[in-house]
């Protein structure tokens, strides 16, 4: 049974904070060393109506010493190094048998997950994927782990300047290792998606008759820049931009922008596209100024519906190909799958449109890849109905989101639809 803070003075659980004084009044004159004490007894005694003062029940581990006497210790060198050999030794232990778990697994081509570590010298979560990719999540002090496939880390293994046998080495005898900052990557992209909607925001403001698609486009990339210099003002800034297209000028995914002035019944195209540090996030929605004829309002609530559907399929566990194939069939009934353009979405991140997105993570029907958590992806279904024929445009919606462990959190919050997006301005 471990010893509480209480045992070591003799109270029990829930005295008052006087008791607790006075329990340690009473030890200290029976063990301080000049009344010919036990001096290491005391140092017991003193931590223990320490930790009380705080509310700590337990007193320190030995492990927990020992990280304390490596930060906080004005120990000889000597001590130090002994110390922190004691530590590295519990960390090898530890990934030994992280090690041996994951390698039990590979054999027999099972999946699961496991803990690893504590408090003191770090929490690792390992899990083995069906795909064979071994995941390793949060925050480990150092460690020698080989693991025979490809591994995706997120959080950080320090490596300290102990011993060199102590040092952090991750080794994959095959297969590729994909480092993941969540906290950062989570960040930026959803402060992204947010300033994505604000330049949308503006576009809409700016739609009116008469306006020129260049205009509306400035207006929408000053306000996106004027955000991202708000909330990261020590940023540098580059690349953020805005495409508006109207009426025929919209049949491409992102045709150039032009001085066309804005008519009542125009098909719009509205592309907002932030760079925050090289984290790429977008916004495309389709619009019409004043009204949409018949042909238009089918077409679109086509494309509406495919991407609600599109929205709902994206979770982990599901292979890009598979996804592609249902809206495939969804657009064949309802009589636009002519009209699709190109695949229905890919991964974003850290220099991804145009710079090199994951030519591994699109929705494609040749890409097999399996959807999994923590994976940033878009849904965006277009269909481009040629110039001369009913409701004649580009019909895009582009959602962005980031997949959880059961499902995907939308991050994307400008509305899209009919409902929405005619605009009378």
């Amino acid at each position: 049974m471990v010893e509480s803070n209480y045992d070591i003075l003799g109270i029990v659980e829930g005295t008052t904070e006087k008791e607790i004084r006075d329990a340690f009044r009473r030890l200290a004159l029976q063990f301080h060393s000049d009344r010919g004490g036990e001096n290491e007894q005391f140092i017991k005694i003193k931590q223990a109506y320490d930790d009380l003062k705080i509310g700590k029940k337990y007193p320190d581990t030995d492990i927990e010493k020992i990280k304390n006497s490596r930060v906080y210790s004005d120990e000889s060198e000597e001590d130090v190094r002994r110390k922190n050999q004691i530590l590295g030794q519990e960390l090898s232990k530890e990934m030994k048998t992280a090690e041996e778990w994951v390698s039990a697994l590979n054999r027999s081509n099972a999946t699961a997950t496991r803990l690893f570590g504590s408090k003191t010298l770090g929490e690792i979560e390992l899990e083995r994927k069906a795909t064979g990719t071994l995941s390793i999540k949060g925050n480990f002090m150092a460690g020698s782990l080989t693991y025979d496939g490809p591994i995706i880390m997120q959080g950080s293994i320090t490596s300290p300047s102990w011993t060199q046998e102590f040092k952090t080495n991750i080794h994959l005898t095959k297969g590729d290792f994909k480092f993941i900052n969540p906290l950062e990557n989570k960040y930026k992209i959803e402060n992204g998606a947010r300033i994505a909607d604000i330049g949308g925001e503006e576009i809409v403001k700016n739609i009116r008759v008469g306006q020129s698609e260049l205009e509306i486009a400035i207006a929408g990339r000053d306000k996106m820049e004027r955000e991202i210099a708000k909330t990261y003002p020590d940023a540098e800034y580059m690349d953020t931009w805005v495409w508006f297209q109207s009426g025929i000028n919209t049949d491409g995914a992102h045709n150039p922008k032009t001085n066309r002035k804005l008519v009542k019944g125009d098909i719009l195209s509205l592309n907002t596209f932030p760079m925050i540090s090289g984290y790429y996030t977008a916004l495309e929605r389709t619009l019409f100024l004043d009204h949409a004829d018949d042909n238009s309002l089918k077409a679109w609530e086509a494309n509406v519906k495919v991407h609600k559907r599109g929205l709902e399929l994206i979770k982990p566990g599901v292979k890009c190909s598979d996804i592609c194939h249902e809206l495939n069939e969804l657009f064949a009934e309802l009589g636009y799958l002519h009209y699709r353009t190109f695949g229905y979405g890919h991964s974003f991140g850290v220099l991804s449109h145009f710079y090199g997105r994951e030519a591994g993570l699109e929705l494609r029907e040749d890409i097999d890849t399996v959807l999994e958590e923590n994976m940033v992806i878009s849904m965006e279904p277009m269909i481009m109905i040629p110039e001369g024929n009913p409701g004649a445009g580009g019909y895009r919606e582009h959602d962005i989101l980031v997949i959880g462990k059961d499902g995907a959190e939308n991050i994307t919050k400008f509305p899209f639809g009919p409902e929405h997006n005619i605009i009378k301005n």
